[in-house]
């Protein structure tokens, strides 16, 4: 699924995370989250010491990992 200006849903929500969080993106693994609905993925966020903090099946940390080395943005995991 793509966007109007070319990126996909993934892309859009790091770079909007990595904004936010002044070129930092911080997450957290949780196997237990769906990764899609019918008919689009689905992306979680929570707070957490002050920062958002995206929650990742594992199967969208490599796509994040990757996005995040092409945009030169630091991710970081919550524990």
């Amino acid at each position: 699924m793509e966007s109007i200006h070319g990126q996909t849903p993934l892309e859009e929500w790091i770079l909007k995370h990595a904004a936010a969080g002044h070129g930092k993106v911080y997450f957290r693994i949780n196997g237990d989250i769906p990764t899609k609905t019918s008919n689009q993925e689905i992306f979680f966020e929570i707070p957490e010491h002050g920062k958002r903090v995206l929650v990742l099946h594992p199967c969208h940390l490599t796509p994040v990992a990757m996005l995040c080395y092409e945009h030169e943005i630091l991710l970081i995991q919550m524990i």
